[in-house]
């Protein structure tokens, strides 16, 4: 048994549970300066209108730097905001590869200005700490446009076989399940996700549902795709 997503995801066995993703910037510490006549992003997000031609007046930020977290979806966003703060508005960009957790604190301090995509199911105390803190210099600007699409994935070969494995009860018979037993798992099915730092909630649900299945962390988004293919190539 698979966990997969469009974008990336982290939550629950069934077919279209959705989740909305946060843009995120930094307020005051991504200005760079203490004037507000030459802060050109505030909490807003929006670009001074008074640019000049061919580059314009961008106050003192001359670099924005993104977060880019360890799953494609991110990587994708990230590259198309790149290509149009560039190509488009004259800015150069500084990408960083960062744990969706460590970014919160960059992004409060200024070392970061921003990150494209958060999933705010498995950030309630960051929001907290670094959005709904008075002290905080987190902002959020609204929702990116993507929409993730999230779900427990499982071969379309075994549920033609054993169509009780297309709903989550199926995965209550310790026989059924024994389908996807590994060696790590011993008599119980394999649930394979990805880093283990992703915010996710696998474990919590097999537990609350009592599905006879055991989470085995493949350790990165490239990993576990390699293992899907691999065991959909041997079915």
């Amino acid at each position: 048994m698979y966990r997969r997503s469009s974008s990336r995801g982290r939550w629950r066995f069934g077919g279209r549970l959705v989740s909305l993703l946060l843009v995120l910037g930094l307020v005051a510490a991504a200005c760079g300066s203490d004037d507000p006549s030459t802060d050109t992003v505030g909490a807003g997000g929006d670009a001074d209108a008074s640019s000049d031609e061919g580059g314009g007046n961008r106050g003192d930020i001359e670099t924005i730097k993104l977060a880019v977290n360890p799953w494609n979806g991110s990587a994708a966003n990230v590259a198309v905001a790149k290509a149009l703060l560039e190509n488009e508005l004259g800015y150069t960009v500084e990408i960083t590869e960062l744990d969706e957790n460590a970014q919160w604190a960059a992004i409060n301090t200024g070392d970061l200005h921003a990150s494209l995509e958060v999933w705010p199911s498995g950030h309630a105390q960051n929001i907290t700490d670094f959005i709904e803190n008075p002290d905080g210099n987190v902002v959020n600007l609204g929702l990116l446009g993507p929409v993730g699409k999230i779900g427990w994935y499982v071969p379309t070969y075994v549920v033609d076989e054993h169509p009780e494995l297309a709903t989550w009860e199926g995965y209550q018979d310790p026989e059924l399940a024994g389908l996807f037993a590994t060696a790590e798992t011993g008599d119980r099915g394999q649930f394979l996700g990805g880093d283990p730092s992703f915010v996710q909630y696998d474990g919590d649900i097999i537990e609350n549902l009592g599905l006879d299945l055991e989470v085995v962390f493949a350790g990165s988004e490239e990993a576990i795709l390699a293992s899907v293919d691999s065991a959909i190539s041997r079915e």
